[in-house]
């Protein structure tokens, strides 16, 4: 669960949807700040470059207005995710190893 805050047009940060975190900017926001479209340069659980966002006060975090899944907003990176230009070398499938 997290606490509630009003995100702004414009405002950078970080989305972790769907296990995966990428940076995002705010291209829209309601009033309340209850409502939001963000963008950001990946493919994040299917969606290209921009996602609704909508606060849900049951769940007491932001959900995708289209699958209702939660998403994680946050204005610093997440710990664990690598900096840009940081080398992420992939396990080869075979043996575990770094390749």
């Amino acid at each position: 669960m997290a606490d509630f805050r009003i995100w702004w047009k414009g405002e950078p940060g970080w989305i972790t949807y769907g296990g995966r975190s990428v940076p995002m900017v705010v291209q829209m926001a309601s009033e309340s700040g209850k409502s939001l479209l963000i963008s950001f340069e990946a493919l994040l659980g299917g969606y290209v470059a921009a996602m609704p966002l909508s606060w849900s006060d049951e769940q007491h975090e932001f959900v995708c207005l289209i699958a209702g899944l939660p998403a994680v907003l946050g204005k610093d990176r997440p710990e664990g995710v690598p900096e840009f230009g940081d080398v992420v070398r992939p396990l080869n499938p075979l043996d575990g190893e770094e390749r």
